[in-house]
């Protein structure tokens, strides 16, 4: 167009190929990003440099991955680019696919080896950032190519980096048939399922429940003691605690490390339609539940106490009442 081709063959002829601006782009990186095809593959042709790094660490490879350059990103391969080059935080070509790039460039990196279970400097693997950005098509595909369920980290362990409550239902389906742990805990304690009734994500609730947890699942424990029944009846809404119910095993009458029970939150929030459901539960198993008696607020107020006095001893004795007074 406009005669560029010509243009750069005269310029090829009399310039350095491998010039970079103050950047540190070169004329192959330029052209890798806008994805000119033909300038690729001329420049090519004559023996450019054909990995090298700008200031950012961006190979012309990985630019093109970054803007969805497919057939830039086929040519770069065939002529030998390096796909398993690390760029910033440690990032392969193929970690960048997982964030916007269609799973056509993804197929091409893996198809000529690039690794799928490769991780960055946060030990972060293409299928963590594909699950974290909720693309389902390249997680489908990383998935079907090899990469391992338990390649997914957070705070050292499995599948837990993801927020899952945040991605689609067709997504957490997709990583429950290939074996994702609903029991699987975060630094807190707090299992799948726990999150899912905490935020009152009822479609992923009801997905959990559905696989048969077993007891324990259905009534694991926070590092405060907290079950999923208690912070559901805590956040709500409604139908998260009827999920919870329905559970035969489920532990209605369960108590924290403050001794505080499911009541004692719907009955805090003045929630009178939970506290019925959880009563009308509880009359049907013959359970007489307990009512909010002093001691646990006692033993959470000196607990609660000692905690802000050590963290905030600048705190003023009216704002410590207040903060205190929040607490119940």
């Amino acid at each position: 167009m406009f005669g560029l081709e010509e243009i750069m063959k005269t310029k090829l002829a009399d310039d350095d190929v491998n010039s970079v601006d103050v950047h540190g782009n070169t004329p192959l990186a330029f052209a890798s990003a806008y994805g000119k095809d033909a300038i690729v593959h001329l420049l090519l042709e004559n023996g450019v440099d054909i990995d090298p790094r700008n200031n950012y660490q961006l190979t012309p490879l990985a630019l093109a991955v970054v803007n969805g350059r497919e057939g830039v990103v086929q040519a770069l391969v065939d002529a030998g680019a390096d796909i398993e080059t690390r760029g910033s935080y440690g990032h392969t070509p193929l970690h960048r696919t997982g964030r916007r790039t269609s799973t056509h460039i993804a197929r091409i990196l893996i198809e000529n080896g690039a690794d799928t279970e490769a991780e960055n400097d946060n030990r972060r693997t293409p299928l963590a950032y594909a699950v974290i950005n909720n693309q389902l098509d390249m997680a489908q595909l990383l998935l079907e190519k090899g990469a391992m369920i338990e390649s997914i980290h957070f705070n050292g362990g499995p599948q837990r980096e993801l927020d899952w409550h945040g991605i689609s239902d067709e997504l957490v389906n997709l990583l429950l048939a290939h074996g994702a742990d609903i029991d699987s805990k975060d630094d807190m304690g707090r299992s799948l399922l726990f999150e899912a009734a905490q935020h009152g994500n009822t479609s992923q609730l009801e997905m959990f429940l559905s696989r048969q947890p077993s007891p324990s699942s259905v009534d694991s424990r926070d590092c405060y003691g907290s079950t999923p029944l208690s912070m559901a009846a805590c956040h709500g809404p409604g139908k998260a605690v009827e999920l919870l119910l329905r559970h035969e095993s489920v532990q209605i009458d369960s108590k924290d490390d403050f001794g505080r029970t499911p009541l004692w939150w719907t009955l805090r929030n003045a929630n009178t339609q939970l506290e019925e459901l959880l009563r009308g539960a509880a009359a049907r198993t013959g359970l007489t539940l307990r009512g909010v008696d002093c001691l646990p607020k006692l033993r959470a107020f000196i607990l609660v106490t000692r905690e802000i006095l050590m963290y905030a001893s600048n705190v003023s004795t009216m704002g410590l009442g207040v903060l205190i007074l929040l607490m119940f």
